[in-house]
C-alpha cells in the first residue's frame, strides 16, 4: 500500500536523480529512459498524471515535485523534444492546459508558473513544434499569461520572469 508520505518520497528521489546540477550525464541518460523507455511507462505515466490532476485531489508538494521532474527532464532529454511534446498531447492536451493553467496563475503559484514556464521554454524549441502542439487559442492565453508572468516575476521572482521571458521569446 502506497502512502502520500512514500510517493512524496520517490517524487523527491527523482526530482533529484533528473537534476544536471546534482547528477551531470547519469541525468540526462535517466531523463531520456523516463521518457522513452517501456520499463519507465508506470513511473513516467505517474509524474504526468501528477501534473495534470486537479489539485484538490493531489498533494500541493507531489504536484511540484512531479513539476520539477518534468522540467529536468524536459531540460535534460536535448534530442527528444517532439517526444516529449507528443506526451503533452495525448488526452486531449489535459497536461499542456495544466501547464497553461498554472502560467496563468502566477500569482497564486509561482514556483509551479516557474517550473511550467521550463517545460515549455524547452519542448517549444522550434516553430514546427510549437504550431503542432499548441493550437491558436492556447497560443494566445499563453501569450497573455507568460507576459503577466514576466511582470510578476521582474516584481518578485527572478527565475519566474526569467523562464517566462525565454518561454514568451520563443513563441514570438
Amino acid at each position: 500500500v502506497a502512502t502520500v508520505e512514500g510517493h512524496c518520497l520517490a517524487m523527491a528521489s527523482l526530482a533529484s536523480l533528473t537534476s544536471l546540477d546534482r547528477m551531470g550525464p547519469t541525468a540526462v541518460q535517466l531523463s531520456n529512459e523516463l521518457l522513452t523507455s517501456d520499463a519507465h511507462a508506470d513511473l513516467r505515466h505517474s509524474v504526468f498524471s501528477h501534473v495534470s490532476q486537479d489539485p484538490k485531489q493531489i498533494s500541493w508538494g507531489l504536484m511540484i515535485q512531479s513539476l520539477e521532474i518534468l522540467a529536468n527532464v524536459a531540460n535534460n532529454c536535448t534530442h527528444s523534444h517532439s517526444q516529449l511534446a507528443d506526451l503533452l498531447c495525448q488526452d486531449d492536451h489535459v497536461l499542456l492546459e495544466k501547464l497553461i493553467a498554472n502560467v496563468e496563475n502566477a500569482l497564486i503559484n509561482p514556483h509551479a508558473c516557474d517550473l511550467s514556464c521550463r517545460i515549455l521554454r524547452n519542448i517549444c524549441v522550434s516553430q514546427e513544434i510549437v504550431e503542432e502542439l499548441i493550437a491558436q487559442e492556447h497560443k494566445e492565453r499563453l501569450f497573455s499569461a507568460l507576459t503577466y508572468a514576466v511582470r510578476y516575476g521582474n516584481e518578485c521572482h527572478a527565475d519566474l520572469q526569467r523562464h517566462s521571458q525565454c518561454c514568451l521569446d520563443q513563441l514570438l
